[in-house]
């Protein structure tokens, strides 16, 4: 099994009962680093070491920094998912979505309108973001398999900071005057409303089932928290200080607390109900994101931006197989409906989530699903192929007869 993208350099070592296991610093320039997002081993941020916004990552395994985007306009917000990593760009004198693929080294266009799109999130082969197109900000979606995009939400109202797990899209809505927050299921095109409270809700996070945000009902923020299978809200956090950016995986929220009076990040538990701190230096650290036992984080104590990251001591096998099987159903679906190219590469992704936890009898099974869609995309060209040469060799045979006739 591989166990958990660990990171490799270790700057302190901790015990198990404190929560973590390692903390060590990812980016090291002295300009400014920020905004870190995290997938697998690859974290990925934005980066002013070359006098604007540039896109850089680090991969936690081999430990090699490198440059996403090299042009002179800003490029900023990043996000990533398997291969993909997808940010907004100035670059056409408008916000754009762009998207590059690691395992080709190729940067695509994901928006083309006029109007600005911004801070997107992605999760499989759905990219989502917040559009203006329409006056006001709409939540808008794309599919990467099928190169098709779709709007998702069309109230008159603001819509701000898409999240996206599954088929379930959550957003902060300003349609009753505040922030609430509502939800979308890709799967049935229905929209439903998340929290109703009078106060501001902000900046939701997903996974699974459960979806959290910050809350200032209280009259301080608090993290909250949403059981969609349930419909039962939680509080997490009751400290008298702020907290705020919660990001979860998991069993395993995280977010930017001020009890202390300054920014750290804290943890926790959904399972055990258990809290705890993880990176608690006296400078400022904010802005967490997290993926399996790995948390990451922009941090200042170097009187400067850099990005940390810390190890977890907790076994996230469970929810990564189950995302396995969320995408190997789809193939599944698709591979039924003779979408073949679109189901081979939902049976990619979950044969690379089996294969990260060494689930080898389910790697396996991906594996010759992978080989049945070769198989039948190639029998649909051959067919396709065929019909055409014969519409080719019918046209020219009545070319033919035609030209007979006349004489």
């Amino acid at each position: 099994m591989k166990n958990g993208f660990i990171v490799v350099m270790i700057m302190m070592v901790y015990m198990a009962a404190d929560g973590f296991l390692s903390e060590s610093q990812v980016a090291t320039d002295e300009n400014d680093q920020q905004y870190p997002e995290i997938y697998e081993d690859i974290v990925v941020w934005d980066d002013m070491r070359n006098g604007n916004l540039s896109l850089f990552g680090y991969n936690l395994s081999t430990r090699e920094e490198f440059h996403i985007t090299t042009l002179e306009s800003d490029a900023s917000y990043s996000a990533v998912y398997g291969n993909i990593i997808v940010w907004n760009d100035w670059r056409n004198r408008n916000l754009d979505i762009y998207g590059y693929d690691l395992s080709t080294q190729e940067e695509f266009r994901i928006t083309t309108d006029e109007y600005h799109q911004n801070i997107p999130a992605i999760y499989g082969n759905i990219v989502v973001w917040i559009d203006d197109r329409n006056v006001d900000w709409d939540i808008y979606g794309y599919d990467l398999f099928t190169g098709k995009e779709f709007r998702i939400t069309k109230n008159k109202s603001n819509q701000y900071g898409p999240a996206i797990f599954g088929n379930i899209v959550v957003w902060e809505d300003r349609r009753s005057g505040n922030g609430d927050i509502y939800g979308y299921d890709l799967s049935t095109h229905k929209e439903f409303q998340i929290t109703a409270d009078e106060y501001y809700q902000s900046n939701p996070a997903i996974y699974g089932n459960i979806v959290v945000w910050y809350d200032d009902r209280n009259r301080d923020w608090d993290i909250f928290g949403y059981d969609l299978l349930t419909g039962e809200e939680f509080q997490i956090t009751t400290n008298e200080g702020e907290q705020s950016w919660p990001a979860i995986f998991g069993n395993i929220v995280v977010w930017i607390d001020e009890r202390n009076g300054n920014e750290d990040i804290y943890g926790y538990n959904l399972s055990t109900h258990e809290e705890f701190q993880i990176a608690t230096d006296p400078g400022n650290q904010t802005f967490p994101a997290i993926y399996g036992n790995t948390v990451v984080w922009q941090d200042d104590r170097n009187k400067n931006a850099d990005i940390y990251c810390a190890v977890l001591d907790i076994d996230f096998s469970k929810f990564v197989s189950e995302e396995a099987d969320f995408f190997f159903e789809m193939g599944k679906k698709e591979f039924d409906e003779r979408a073949y190219e679109v189901a081979l590469k939902f049976f990619q992704l979950a044969q690379r989530k089996y294969m990260s936890i060494g689930y080898e009898n389910e790697t396996a099974e991906c594996e010759e699903w992978i080989t049945e869609c070769h198989t039948e995309s190639e029998k649909g060209f051959c067919l396709g192929t065929s019909i055409i040469l014969i519409y080719v060799f019918l046209g020219i045979f009545y070319q033919i007869q035609n030209r007979r006739n006349r004489i």
